[in-house]
């Protein structure tokens, strides 16, 4: 493990020197509650007695997220969002696109799908009507509710952000009248936040999780308590839900064994 992590821990640091923040990393608070190591840090001069490992690891997520924070805002600009998105079809038949893009700040993760409501036998005053209700709702039930943990000290929480008026769009949303059968890109005007939610996580790259459904042919959930259930009312959004954007993360930090952890309600 410590031999993966060297070649990051050198990286990071080459990538601080160049930038020319040092300094203010030398004498940051976080920095120092961070980066804690057995021998003088060239970030920090306190110690700790933690083992090398813990304590390299630290270092490792400490020096990405504070290199960040130090940036110029247009270098940061540069460096963010990143797009998401691939095919995936079934063995049953059924076939959709995600497609979201993603940003790691200092303090959070961040996903953003745009989504574009186009209206089909339904006036622009309906659709004003309906989609905050459904921005609401299904940022309700995907933001806030886990967070990453790489380290004891620190937390990332995801951030999920459903926006409807973008200057350009991840998906083409048809919005017809009334009720009917909806799915990820067919939806009707009188579908539930839930509902909303629900065609959300087909956005972000999920299964179904009921029977008959768009069901993974390798790992299939059925779970009557999952938003991807069949009727979501009251269904609720599990770790097993942000799988792919903690392997986006631990790809990009070069971290193992990241944990998902539910956030305290605010």
């Amino acid at each position: 493990m410590s031999r993966l992590i060297t070649p990051r821990l050198t990286a990071f640091h080459g990538m601080i020197r160049r930038s020319g923040y040092r300094g203010k990393l030398r004498g940051s608070a976080l920095a120092c509650h961070l980066i804690s190591t057995r021998r003088q840090s060239p970030l920090c001069t306190r110690s700790s007695g933690n083992d090398r490992l813990q304590s390299n690891l630290r270092l490792v997520v400490a020096s990405a997220l504070l290199f960040w924070a130090c940036m110029p805002t247009s270098a940061r600009s540069a460096a963010e969002p990143e797009r998401i998105q691939g095919q995936i079809t079934t063995p049953s038949g059924f076939s959709w696109k995600y497609a979201y893009d993603i940003r790691l700040t200092e303090k959070r993760v961040v996903i953003s799908v745009a989504i574009n409501p186009v209206p089909a036998g339904v006036s622009k005053v309906e659709l004003d009507r309906v989609v905050p209700i459904w921005k609401v709702g299904i940022e309700r039930y995907w933001s806030r509710r886990y967070q990453l943990v790489p380290t004891a000290e620190t937390r990332l929480p995801i951030e999920v952000e459903a926006n409807f008026r973008a200057p350009v769009y991840h998906h083409d949303v048809i919005v017809r009248p009334g009720k009917g059968h909806s799915d990820e890109l067919n939806w009707h005007l009188q579908n539930s936040p839930e509902l909303a939610a629900h065609e959300f996580g087909h956005m972000l790259g999920l299964f179904d999780e009921y029977e008959g459904g768009a069901q993974d042919p390798v790992q299939p959930v059925l779970d009557k308590t999952s938003i991807m259930t069949r009727s979501p009312t009251g269904g609720a959004t599990q770790p097993r839900h942000y799988r792919r954007i903690l392997g986006w993360f631990e790809e990009k930090a070069g971290l193992s064994e990241v944990k998902i952890e539910p956030m305290k309600p605010e």
